[in-house]
C-alpha cells in the first residue's frame, strides 16, 4: 500500500468485517485502526526512521464546523525519496462527540512508532480516564482521510 492508498485500503479491510464508518463504535475504530496499522504495511516508508507511526489525540476544538470533543487514530507516512513537507501524510479516523461531555482542559496526544506494539497502543488508550465515558456517549460523526500535512 502507498500512503495515498490508505483510505482505500482501510475501508475494504472495515467491509471485510462489514463495518461501516458512519456505525463505528470506538471499540470498533481502535480494534480495525490498529490492526490496519499492524496487518497494512507500507511501501516506501522507513519503518527504522519513524516514517510509519501512529499519533493518538484528543481535545476539544473548533475548526470552523463547530466544536466537539475529538477523539483521533492518526497514521503518519514519511515517504523516502521525498523533501521536507512533501514527504508528510497522514491517514486520520477522528470520532466527534458533544463538546460538553469532556472537560474542555483534556486534552493530550502520544506517538507509537512500532506496528508491532498494537497492544501496548491499545492498553495505552483503554487506560485513558475518560476512555469508559466515550464508550456511552454515541459519536455526532466519524471521519476518515488522508492527506498531505
Amino acid at each position: 500500500m502507498l500512503p495515498r492508498e490508505s483510505v482505500m485500503t482501510f475501508k475494504k479491510q472495515l467491509e471485510e468485517v462489514n463495518i461501516k464508518i458512519e456505525n463505528a463504535n470506538i471499540d470498533e475504530v481502535i480494534d480495525q485502526c490498529l490492526q490496519f496499522y499492524q496487518l497494512k504495511g507500507c511501501e516506501k516508508v522507513d519503518l527504522n526512521n519513524d516514517g510509519d507511526m501512529v499519533l493518538v489525540q484528543w481535545g476539544t476544538y473548533n475548526w470552523g464546523s463547530g466544536r466537539y470533543f475529538e477523539f483521533d487514530i492518526t497514521r503518519q507516512f514519511i515517504e523516502i525519496g521525498k523533501e521536507g513537507d512533501d514527504a508528510f501524510s497522514q491517514f486520520r479516523f477522528t470520532i466527534y462527540y458533544p463538546s460538553d461531555i469532556i472537560d474542555e482542559s483534556v486534552k493530550g496526544n502520544k506517538w507509537f512508532n512500532d506496528p508491532n506494539n498494537c497492544s501496548e497502543i491499545k492498553q495505552y488508550i483503554l487506560q485513558l480516564p475518560f476512555y469508559n465515558q466515550l464508550k456511552s456517549i454515541s459519536p455526532i460523526k466519524r471521519e476518515v482521510n488522508w492527506g498531505m500535512i
